[in-house]
């Protein structure tokens, strides 16, 4: 089995205990036998790399580097995770079996390579907009709820 796991911090990029999750999971996998890619986010180290634990580790960075907020910055940041992983595919001969991304950020990235290359997904919530920024009713909060709800709605068909 493959799995490619998106997530928006993986060490040495640590803002909170997503990376250390994320880390810990894929570690686990490879000891069960899964061969795991991760697919995350980095301003200056990028490319492939191979862990000691045996995890496949592809940092991408944001082409652009000036952004009025995490909206921008995510979408335009999805685009290179999506050429990531669809690189990955290809070098593995299409041979995807599970896409697990991590929170909203990635669901966009995640929506677009299902539907291309018949690929599923789950979406593992760490936090959702409702708990983070109570009273989440603002229009940029309702923007980040409808990817949640894409990520909801995509993962389940």
């Amino acid at each position: 089995m493959r799995v490619l796991i998106f997530s928006w911090e993986y060490p040495p990029r640590v803002v909170g205990q997503l990376a250390e999750h994320v880390q810990l999971l894929a570690a686990q996998l490879v000891k069960n036998k899964v061969d795991v890619h991760v697919v995350t986010y980095h301003d200056f180290l990028t490319g492939a790399v191979e862990e000691p634990d045996g995890v496949k580790v592809f940092r991408v960075a944001n082409p652009v580097r000036t952004h009025i907020g995490i909206l921008t910055w995510v979408l335009t940041l999805n685009q290179e995770v999506e050429r990531a992983a669809a690189s990955i595919y290809y070098q593995v001969n299409k041979q995807v079996d599970l896409i697990d991304v991590h929170d909203w950020h990635f669901i966009p990235a995640a929506v677009t390579l299902k539907n291309a290359f018949d690929v599923p997904f789950v979406y593992s919530v760490e936090s959702l907009e409702d708990h983070r920024a109570p009273p989440a009713n603002t229009p940029y909060s309702m923007s980040i709820k409808s990817i949640e709800w894409l990520g909801f709605y995509e993962a389940k068909k």
